[in-house]
Order: C-alpha cells, then structure tokens, then sequence
C-alpha cells in the first residue's frame, strides 16, 4: 500500500506559478522612476535645442532661397517681416512674426508686394518660447547679381533661458548669409 501512494505522488503533476513577485515590482518600478526623473530635463533640452537650430535653418533658408532666386531669375528678390504671410510689415519689431520671399518687380525701397508681384515662400512665425533680435532693417532685397540690400545680425534665443546656446546669423555686405553659435550671448529683442 505504501507504494500505491507513492506511484499516485509521482504520477501527478504540481503546479507551478510563475511571474514576479511584489518585491521585483516595486524595484523595477523604482528604478523606472529613477530613470524617468533624470532623462525628461534632458529631453527638455534636447527639444528646445533642436527647435532653434530649426528655426535658425529656416531664416537661413529664406536668404539663401532669396539669393539663389535672385541669381536664377535674374531679378529683384526680397525677404521681409510679414505678419499675415501676404504682405511686408512695415512697423518696427522682431522677424520672429515670421517673413516672406517674394519677386520685387518694381524694386521698390521699402520692400512692399505690390500687385502681380509674386510670393515664392512664406515662413511662418517663431514657436513660442523663442524670441530674436537683429540689427537688419525689415527687409533684404538681392539683385540679379546676388548681392543684398542689408548686412547686419539676427539672434535667435530660448527665452526661458534654460538652454544657453544663442544663435547667430550674420549676413555679410555682399548678402551671404553666416552661421555663429559661440560667444552670442543672449536676445535682446528690438
């Protein structure tokens, strides 16, 4: 009798569980916790990062396109603030409302999109945490040879101030525009 039970103990099969413990989870979820904590301020700062070299890319973009344009078409090509995407913004302020490209015609000083004079690109305005300051006037005209109306700077910023890298265009007398990102400083908007 004694090997009976023993035969019917062998035969039968013992559950097992498996899976994790409340102690693993709680580790594992403290641990995640942790990660979390430190990666989201660096991601942060990887956006706002990106975000201004986007937009530094775009205004330079824009002078580049006017240029090039200019030189293809062997016409006047402007680049202006524009609030509303159609016309120039003739009041003083930031380019940070955006700006547009357009075909001069009539080369007209200051810049104005007259009718029949056609718009090739329109950029909108900054993201909201970004601001700019530039000692260009509100406008560059390029000629049929490639060179610009303007020389000055634009400096595009965070305005949280928490990512510490301003960027710098410099646009140079003959219209090239130049990349800078050491020793900008901050924006002072104007």
């Amino acid at each position: 009798m004694v090997n009976k039970f023993r035969d019917h103990a062998e035969n039968t099969n013992m559950k097992t569980y498996s899976g994790f413990t409340l102690v693993e989870l709680m580790v594992t979820l403290a641990v995640f916790g942790i990660l979390a904590v430190a990666a989201v301020p660096a991601f942060n700062s990887y956006v706002k990062s990106n975000r201004l070299i986007s937009e530094t890319n775009s205004f330079v973009g824009a002078i580049n396109l006017a240029r090039s344009e200019a030189i293809k078409r062997r016409t006047t090509i402007s680049v202006c603030r524009s609030e509303n995407g159609a016309s120039c913004t003739a009041t003083a302020g930031t380019w940070s409302v955006g700006w547009i490209v357009f075909i001069n015609t009539d080369n007209d000083s200051p810049a104005q999109v007259d009718g029949g004079e056609e718009i090739l690109r329109v950029y909108g305005a900054f993201s909201d945490p970004l601001q700019s300051s530039a000692s260009l006037a509100n406008f560059i005209t390029y000629t049929s040879n490639g060179f610009g109306s303007a020389q000055g700077e634009f400096v595009l910023c965070d305005t949280d101030g928490t990512t510490g890298t301003a960027r710098k265009v410099t646009i140079s007398r003959i219209g090239r525009p130049k990349l800078d990102t050491t020793g900008v400083g901050t924006c002072t908007p104007s």
